[in-house]
């Protein structure tokens, strides 16, 4: 059999034990079933739709944020939109046309999120095999990277972690980079091993090139270069050298030339103008901590436990509090103070916007490679002291019973994930009579404000205008867009009143009770409260909108259904939508 080069052995380590490795069929072998099981739980939920609920993350991107984008490039081509992530762009008769750009991004990614439709049609499996392909390199890249750097059991056991855990898992296959970059980041940082070791500069290089793929898919691609740099300082100039150190100043010039390329491409297509166009408030305004930094934390812990499960979460912390013991005693190798380098990207994530990381739960997801070192190094130390008390075979049955047990409830998690993130309701008000059409017309306008409207551009052909949530914005809107259409060109303005809960038990379901269509259901139910509330007075419908919506909202409901026609529409299961023609 055919020994490994030197270079690519583990070296001896103090975070991860030291004992024989499995022989290479038996690693191909579990290898393959890890892979296989990290496929079969990302597979559960390939082809659901989008949920429409307001907690669920693959909701927002994939109905809204990427997916929206994705289809954009799909129904209007990339050509047309200038290789720009667009929320939406309406053409006018002369030609003209008008556009929301989303700048705030690279847009590579969601490039291949269009293609996906281009090569498969607008479902939502296929906008979600990007992101499932990516979360299933970032399994076999911990696999890499753990056996280069800790062996191959370290390895097997952070791709199992990564396999099974509702932070891969689940988030692995949300349509967004997060997946993406964790895989770029194990194979960046085996790069970097690999030239500490050797010295061969084109193992920098190698890294360099993933540095920029990694800066080509999203910014906090960037944020291993902070924990790379501290681990070069402390470290590498032992091996290297100062002039060693330098030459990683390549790794950084990789992601400015990725910033540059996004730069540029802003600035040729919209000018100095639009190059910036909110950037300053936006970041202002994420990087703000909008709640007590002892609520901030308390969430951040409740994120952990949630999405890793019991028994990793708490694996982590003893492993983190592990490792820095043996780091103060100095039993730490030079590769083992990697750890933190791989921690650096989901800390910088949480810490950096605060006012999003205190609702988008998967921001330390970033970590996980970080994670599974910590959590690998300290079940395998337990393992290795039940083989050592009770002999290879009752402690390594043992041993392996507890490794089945913890993988099995991490899986187990990410299907209770799964569940309560399951939803129809948006399928349907997205095939409703009344709405399927205007989704389907390329000519239509549709305007929405923040709400269930926003979870329809992935599945609207029209042109839909979101955020519309009062009436300045209405206005700047109506003369920028609505004025200059041709007369009979739809457009419309859908308001979303009210969940199905409030029509059971908020300010409609005392109108529904006194009806008698409060325990009734289905669709004759559904027509009923449509024509109930229709028939209201002008005060007593103003009035319920009022207890419905947020003040700035029932104002701009008020103004729009003033000036023009609207229809009242429930959805069962769903809830209380209103339909505007604002068409001319």
């Amino acid at each position: 059999m055919a020994h490994p080069e030197p270079d690519l052995q583990p070296r001896p380590s103090g975070l991860v034990p030291a004992t024989a490795q499995p022989r290479d069929g038996r690693v191909r072998l579990l290898l393959f079933l890890v892979l296989a099981v990290a496929l079969a739980l990302r597979l559960l939920s390939i082809g659901d739709p989008w949920s429409g609920l307001a907690q669920d993350f693959h909701n927002h991107f994939g109905a809204f944020a990427t997916g929206g984008q994705a289809a954009r490039f799909h129904h209007d081509g990339f050509g047309e939109l200038h290789y720009l992530l667009t929320s939406w762009r309406v053409v006018f008769e002369d030609g003209t046309a008008v556009s929301q750009v989303y700048s705030h991004h690279p847009p590579l990614f969601i490039y291949l999120e269009a293609l996906a439709l281009d090569l498969f049609g607008v479902h939502e499996w296929a906008l979600r095999l990007v992101p499932l392909c990516f979360s299933m390199l970032s399994v076999l890249g911990a696999f890499r990277l753990g056996r280069l750097v800790w062996g191959a059991r370290a390895g097997l056991l952070m791709a199992a972690v990564l396999a099974v855990v509702p932070w891969s898992a689940w988030y692995g296959v949300q349509t967004f980079t997060e997946g993406t970059l964790i895989w770029i980041a194990c194979e960046e940082v085996r790069r970097y091993v690999l030239w500490l070791r050797t010295g061969e500069r084109s193992h920098l290089w190698i890294a360099a090139l993933w540095q920029l793929l990694a800066g080509l898919m999203d910014w906090p691609g960037g944020f291993l270069l902070l924990g790379l740099g501290f681990h070069g300082l402390l470290v590498a100039t032992r091996t290297r050298g100062w002039r060693g150190l330098l030459s990683l100043l390549v790794l950084p010039g990789a992601f400015l030339l990725a910033a540059l390329a996004h730069w540029v491409h802003l600035g040729l297509v919209m000018g100095e103008a639009g190059r910036g166009e909110d950037t300053a408030a936006t970041i202002a305004t994420v990087t703000t901590l909008t709640t007590s930094l002892e609520h901030f934390l308390v969430l951040q812990g409740r994120f952990l436990w949630r999405f890793l499960g019991a028994g990793f979460c708490v694996l982590f912390v003893l492993g983190g509090v592990r490792a820095l013991g043996l780091g103060l005693r100095r039993r730490l190798s030079a590769e083992d103070w990697l750890w933190p380098a791989l921690l650096v990207p989901g800390i910088l994530y949480v810490v950096l916007f605060p006012q999003r990381s205190v609702n988008h739960d998967f921001f330390f997801m970033l970590a996980l490679p970080g994670v599974a070192v910590l959590s690998s190094g300290l079940l395998l130390g337990v393992l290795d002291r039940l083989r050592a008390r009770l002999g290879a075979g009752r402690g390594g049955a043992l041993g392996g019973l507890l490794v089945v047990l913890l993988l099995g409830s991490a899986a187990w998690r990410t299907v209770e994930v799964w569940q309560a993130r399951r939803s129809v309701q948006l399928v349907g008000l997205v095939e409703s009579e009344w709405l399927a059409p205007e989704l389907a017309d390329p000519r239509g306008v549709i305007l929405t404000h923040f709400g269930r409207g926003m979870s329809l551009p992935f599945y609207s052909t029209a042109q839909l205008i979101h955020s519309v949530d009062d009436r300045a914005r209405f206005e700047a809107i109506e003369a920028r867009v609505l004025d200059r259409l041709k007369p009979g060109r739809p457009a419309w303005f859908l308001f979303d009143l009210a969940s199905a809960e409030k029509l059971d038990s908020g300010p409609a379901s005392e109108l529904l009770d006194a009806a008698g269509l409060l325990a009734t259901g289905g669709e004759q139910r559904a027509r009923a409260i449509e024509q109930l509330l229709a028939s209201l007075p002008a005060d007593a419908r103003d009035s319920l909108m009022a207890a419905l919506l947020t003040p700035e909202l029932a104002a701009l409901h008020a103004a729009v259904t003033a000036q023009h026609p609207s229809t009242l529409h429930v959805v069962e299961g769903t809830g209380l939508f209103e339909l505007v023609d604002l068409s001319k």
